[in-house]
């Protein structure tokens, strides 16, 4: 299940990307099982912080942790998805 959700978050995050200034960070550490997700909406920027963070090291925690961990990030990504697709829609229907 971890491994199906950390696929879904990147794929999510490089749809994102590939469309919109949002800028989004994904980090796995594979020595301690560890993702790390940074969300800049704006953009990233130099010396600004990611706007959401989260780090999750998934050999602390039981895997109905790991899975609400992910799932919280997946949303995020989500709502970030259907946000750009309404603003695309709305900046060509003004064309």
């Amino acid at each position: 299940m971890e491994k199906e959700l950390i696929l879904k978050i990147m794929k999510t995050a490089l749809e994102i990307n590939s469309r919109e200034r949002n800028t989004i960070f994904i980090t796995y550490y594979g020595h301690i099982n560890s993702l790390t997700v940074q969300i800049h909406t704006k953009g990233w920027e130099k010396n600004k912080y990611p706007d959401y963070s989260k780090d999750i090291y998934m050999n602390n925690m039981n895997l109905e942790q790991n899975k609400k961990e992910l799932l919280e990030i997946l949303e995020k990504l989500e709502q970030i998805k259907e946000l750009s697709i309404t603003d695309q829609s709305h900046d060509s229907s003004n064309d």
